[in-house]
């Protein structure tokens, strides 16, 4: 079942149900209420919305797996840049050099 705070009612903020950065945002608050089978609607309207994203594939992949408790298949390009640290969907670089100082 569709979140009911998506519903448009008067004075509220029209929710777009073509835009994948909404629907993406909207599965993200889902997930937080613990309600995963409506992340995984919204993230798979989104996927499909927008093909070329690889954000949304990746999340829509490890959300699968996490509901079917099976491991989340390997993110290649985290493993291509072993240096740094990652945060979500970017990877940063490692601190300058005066931060490391003692």
């Amino acid at each position: 079942m569709l979140l009911a705070s998506l519903a448009t009612t008067v004075g509220a903020t029209a929710f777009d149900h073509y835009d994948p950065v909404a629907l993406d945002e909207s599965a993200a608050a889902a997930m937080h209420d613990g309600d995963w089978a409506t992340a995984r609607i919204l993230l798979e309207r989104a996927a499909l919305l927008a093909p070329h994203d690889g954000r949304l594939q990746r999340k829509l992949q490890q959300l699968k797996a996490l509901m079917e408790g099976t491991p989340a298949p390997a993110d290649a390009e985290a493993e291509a840049q072993p240096t740094g640290t990652r945060t979500g969907d970017r990877v940063l670089p490692e601190p300058p050099p005066i931060w490391n100082a003692k």
